[in-house]
C-alpha cells in the first residue's frame, strides 16, 4: 500500500518545465515535461505515473478510482484487465493510491483526486457513499504542495513551506486537530469528516509525510518523527491508543522515510540504509542494508493475512518477508501459508527502481500482491489477486499494455522520438498540449470575435465544438448544460461533478449529469431533462446566474436560491416586463444591470414565447452563438 524512496523522501523530484509560450517561428522549442515514473498498489487497484505526466490505472473500479469516467457505487462490472488512461490529467509529477481512492500531484502545486468520497477523503466540500468521482477532481484550498499520501479513508499533503494538510476521517484524531469521536458514535456525525483540507496545528519543517489506516506520520527535517491518530495496538491489531495532536514517536533517529499500512504496521527508513520495524520504539529488520525504498501492505487480524512487506536495495533487488496466505510476496511458487521475520530476495528481478504493496480487504477477496518498476519502464506484479492478473500469480509477471497490446511502459511513448545517434543522448518526447477548443465555421459575422475570446476561454463544449455546427441555431438544453457548467469552473476554478445516479430516463449527457449535480440546472420533471429542446432567454439568464451564485456563495443551493438575493442595482424595467417569469427576473435584470444579456430592440427583452404563434416561429429562443457570447461576457465582467 504505501511505497516510500530515500531518493524521493518527499516523493516529488524536480521537474523541468518551460512555462513560456513560442512564437510560431520558435515551435521547435517546444517545452518538454519529465519526471520520474512512479507505481501506487491499493487493495485491488493500481496505479502508474508516466515519465510524460499521464496517469494510468487498472484493475477494480467500483468507486470510480480508475478516473477514466467509469464506475460508481458498487459498479463491479467497472474493471479493468489492462491500463486506461486517467482523465484531464497532464503535468503530473506524483501519484497515491489506497483501498477505493487515488491521488496525483501536478507540478503547479494543486492535489486531484478520484474514487470513493464516503469520508470526504476527496477533499471538496462533499462526503457520502453517492459523491464519489471517477474522474479527477481538484482538492479545495491546497496550494504549494510538494507531497502527498493517502490512507483508504484520509489523505495527507505537505507544502513547500514545511506544514501538513488533512482531510478525511477523523475517527481516531488522524486530522490532528486536536478532536476525534469513535466511529460508532452517530451523534456527532460532523466531527467523523473533514470534507476540505487543514492545516495539522504544531508542525514545521516536515519533509515526508504517511497516511495509514487512521494514523497519520510526519519525519522532520532532523530525522524525527512525529505521529497522530492510532498509535498502540494489542497483539490481534485492534488499537488501544490515539493521540489527536502530533506528538513526538520515541525511538526514532535519522529517519528519511516512512510506510504505514494498517492495525499497527509501520516500516522507517533511516539514512544509513537499515529499516525499522514499528511505530514507538522501533525494532531493526535484520540482514538488510545498502535500501533505498520500503513498502508495506496489511489486512489485519479479520483477513488472516497480517502483513507484508518489501525493500528494495541500491543494487535493485527486492526483498520481502512478513505473512501471508500463499504467493503473495515470496515471488516464487511454493503454494503455502508463510511467515517470515527475515527478508529474503525475490528471485529473478533485477534494476528495479520502485516497489509497492498493497493492503488487502475482504471486498477484495484478500488480495495481496507485490509490484515492482523496472528501469526500462516495465511494471511487474505477483502475488494473490493482482489487478488485472491471475487469481495465483506466483512469480513476476510484466503488466500488459493498453487494450492488452505489449506491455505497459511507463518511459514516455519510444515510438515519438527519433532514434539517438551515438553522439547524442536519448530525448524525452514532449507532451502534446490539449488541443485548444475551436471555433465553427457557421455564426453570424458579428459573432466573430467574442467567439474566438470564448474558445480561448474554453467555454465552448465539445458538443459544440466540430467545425460543421451552425451556431445561428437555437441551442439546446443539453447543449447549454454544457455552456453552464465551463462558465462555472471557469468562474471558480474548480470541477463540476457529475451525479453518480443518474435520475433521467431521457439522456446520459455528461454535461447534463455535471449541471444537474452542481444546481446549474434541473429536470423539466423528476424523470425528464428534455435534452432536446430549445432554451429560451429567461432560462437561459437564469442558469447562468445560478452559476454565478454558485461559485461565489458557499452555502448557495437550488433549493435555498430564495435565500441568496442578488445585490445590484436594478436597471430600468423593459418594457415586457410583464412577460418575463417571476422565477427569472432578478436573473433577467442582474444580468442586464451588467451589460451581459441586452435587450433586443425597442426596450423590449423578449424573455420566452407567450403565444401559439411565437412558440411556431421560435419567439425569443437563444442561439449557440448568443448562448456562448453571454457565457463569455459573465466570465469578463463578473469574475
Amino acid at each position: 500500500m504505501r511505497k516510500i524512496s530515500q531518493k524521493v523522501a518527499s516523493i516529488i523530484l524536480v521537474v523541468v518545465l518551460t512555462a513560456c509560450v513560442f512564437p510560431s517561428f520558435l515551435a521547435s522549442a517546444a517545452p518538454v515535461f519529465t519526471t520520474e515514473p512512479m507505481i501506487a498498489a491499493a487493495h485491488n487497484h493500481m496505479v502508474a505515473l508516466n515519465s510524460n505526466g499521464t496517469v494510468w490505472a487498472w484493475g477494480l473500479g467500483a468507486s470510480g478510482q480508475l478516473g477514466n469516467g467509469t464506475g460508481g457505487p458498487g459498479d463491479y462490472d467497472a474493471y479493468s484487465h489492462t491500463p486506461v488512461q486517467v482523465q484531464n490529467l497532464a503535468n503530473v509529477i506524483a501519484v497515491d493510491a489506497s483501498w477505493n481512492n487515488s491521488a496525483a500531484l501536478r507540478s503547479d502545486g494543486t492535489v486531484w483526486t478520484w474514487g470513493s468520497n464516503s469520508t470526504g477523503q476527496l477533499g471538496i466540500g462533499t462526503q457520502g457513499w453517492d459523491a464519489n468521482s471517477n474522474i479527477p477532481v481538484q482538492v479545495h484550498g491546497l496550494t504549494n504542495i510538494t507531497a502527498i499520501s493517502i490512507s483508504g479513508s484520509h489523505m495527507l499533503a505537505l507544502r513547500n513551506d514545511g506544514t501538513v494538510w488533512a482531510w478525511g476521517a477523523n475517527y481516531n484524531g488522524e486530522i490532528g486537530d486536536g478532536t476525534s469521536i469513535e466511529w460508532c458514535d452517530i451523534t456527532s456525525e460532523a466531527l467523523h469528516y473533514r470534507t476540505t483540507p487543514v492545516q495539522v496545528p504544531g508542525l514545521s519543517n516536515v519533509a515526508h509525510i504517511s497516511a495509514g489506516a487512521g494514523t497519520s506520520v510526519a519525519v522532520l527535517s532532523d530525522g524525527t518523527v512525529r505521529r497522530w491518530g492510532l498509535y498502540s495496538f494489542d497483539d490481534d491489531g485492534f488499537f488501544s491508543t490515539y493521540a489527536t495532536s502530533p506528538t513526538l514517536s520515541p525511538g526514532h533517529s535519522n529517519v528519511v522515510a516512512f510506510a504505514s499500512a494498517s492495525d499497527g504496521h509501520f516500516l522507517s527508513l533511516r539514512s544509513d540504509g537499515t529499516v525499522w520495524s514499528g511505530l514507538d520504539h522501533p525494532s531493526q529488520v535484520q540482514n538488510l542494508s545498502n535500501v533505498t525504498a520500503i513498502a508495506i501492505g496489511s489486512a489485519g487480524w479479520s483477513m488472516g493475512i497480517q502483513m507484508s512487506a518489501a525493500a528494495l536495495r541500491t543494487d535493485g533487488t527486492v526483498w520481502t518477508w512478513g505473512e501471508s496466505l500463499a504467493w503473495d510476496w515470496a515471488g516464487d511458487s511454493a503454494e503455502r501459508t508463510r511467515t517470515a521475520t527475515t527478508p529474503s530476495q525475490v528471485q529473478g528481478l533485477n534494476n528495479i527502481i520502485a516497489i509497492a504493496t498493497n493492503a488487502s480487504s475482504l471486498e477484495a477477496m484478500l488480495s495481496t500482491y507485490v509490484t515492482a518498476l523496472r528501469n526500462d519502464g516495465t511494471i511487474l506484479t505477483w502475488g494473490t489477486r493482482p489487478p488485472g492478473g491471475e487469481w495465483e500469480q506466483p512469480t513476476p509477471t510484466q503488466v500488459p499494455g493498453p487494450n492488452g497490446v505489449g506491455h505497459l511502459n511507463v518511459l514516455g511513448t519510444p515510438t515519438q522520438v527519433p532514434p539517438a545517434t551515438p553522439e547524442q543522448p536519448p530525448v524525452t518526447p514532449p507532451i502534446t498540449p490539449p488541443a485548444q477548443p475551436s471555433v465553427p465555421n457557421n455564426h453570424s459575422s458579428w459573432a466573430g470575435p467574442e467567439l474566438r475570446r470564448a474558445a480561448e476561454q474554453n467555454l465552448i463544449p465539445a458538443t459544440l465544438q466540430p467545425a460543421n455546427v451552425d451556431l445561428t441555431r437555437p441551442i439546446t438544453r443539453a447543449e447549454f448544460a454544457g455552456i453552464v457548467v465551463l462558465t462555472f469552473e471557469n468562474l471558480t476554478h474548480r470541477v463540476a461533478l457529475p451525479t453518480i445516479v443518474n435520475p433521467f430516463t431521457d439522456t446520459h449527457d455528461t454535461y447534463v449529469l455535471r449541471a444537474f449535480n452542481t444546481g446549474l440546472m434541473v429536470g423539466v420533471s423528476d424523470t425528464r431533462f428534455d435534452p432536446n429542446t430549445p432554451l429560451n432567454r429567461e432560462q437561459a439568464a437564469t442558469a447562468l446566474t445560478r452559476a454565478f451564485k454558485r461559485a461565489t456563495i458557499p452555502t448557495w443551493t437550488f433549493a435555498t436560491d430564495a435565500n441568496y438575493p442578488l445585490n445590484f442595482t436594478w436597471p430600468s424595467l423593459f418594457a415586457d416586463d410583464a412577460n418575463i417569469s417571476g422565477w427569472a427576473r432578478e436573473s433577467v435584470y442582474f444580468m442586464a444591470a451588467n451589460g451581459i444579456i441586452l435587450g433586443t430592440g425597442n426596450n423590449m427583452f423578449s424573455p420566452r414565447a407567450t403565444t401559439t404563434e411565437q412558440q411556431a416561429r421560435g419567439y425569443a429562443v437563444a442561439t449557440r452563438e448568443q448562448a456562448l457570447i453571454i457565457a463569455l461576457r459573465m466570465v469578463e465582467n463578473l469574475e
